[in-house]
């Protein structure tokens, strides 16, 4: 893998290595307006992980960029496969899709994990009718544990996801009609709140 090929340029070479694109192309799909790639989340934390150790072993890596901020055109898959942090709402017919913008859940394990801002964000879609009673809530957190609540009233059965900076709420009961969710977490003395319905 990555490892063994940092060694090998280190090894035979002996120059820093910056790695300009690695990613990886699947096929997400839109899911009530979200997309939810746990696959893409564990390749890249698979590949970090492998540089830390290369790192260890000696070798100078000065850089590892990921393929890519948004989902583009491949000359070999179009629009089929998709490889960014952003979702983009297009297909392979030329006039198909809004183009539309929507964060996948990799954008944000990314943005928990390297910024050094504060990040709490609640996933789920926002301000938009849901036709599934039961659901999931996901959070990504930097700060530490959120706390959750949904109507006023804090859920329980938190549970760790993908990574350190990940928590999920299965089988969450929404109410009829309107729904406010809301997380909490505190950080260095500030409170950080985010709020969907």
């Amino acid at each position: 893998g990555i490892r063994i090929c940092c060694r090998e340029i280190t090894s035979r070479y002996d120059l820093p290595i910056v790695i300009s694109e690695n990613g990886l192309g699947a096929f997400d799909k839109l899911e009530d307006g979200q997309i939810h790639d746990p696959y893409r989340i564990e390749y890249l934390k698979k590949h970090i992980e492998a540089l830390k150790d290369a790192i260890d072993d000696g070798c100078r890596v000065l850089a590892y960029c990921t393929w890519s901020y948004t989902d583009l055109l491949s000359w070999l898959n179009g629009y089929q496969k998709r490889y960014g942090f952003v979702y983009v709402d297009r297909e392979e017919d030329e006039n198909s899709g809004t183009l539309n913008r929507i964060k996948k859940d990799s954008y944000f394990w990314y943005k928990a994990n390297w910024s050094k801002e504060p990040v709490l964000y609640l996933t789920q879609r926002r301000n938009a009718d849901r036709e599934r009673k039961q659901t999931s809530v996901t959070v990504y957190s930097n700060i530490g544990t959120p706390i959750v609540y949904l109507n006023g009233k804090e859920l329980t059965g938190i549970r760790k996801g993908y990574t350190d900076v990940h928590y999920v709420f299965d089988n969450v009961t929404l109410e009829q009609g309107k729904n406010v969710i809301r997380t909490v977490a505190t950080h260095n003395g500030k409170e950080y709140t985010d709020e969907i319905e």
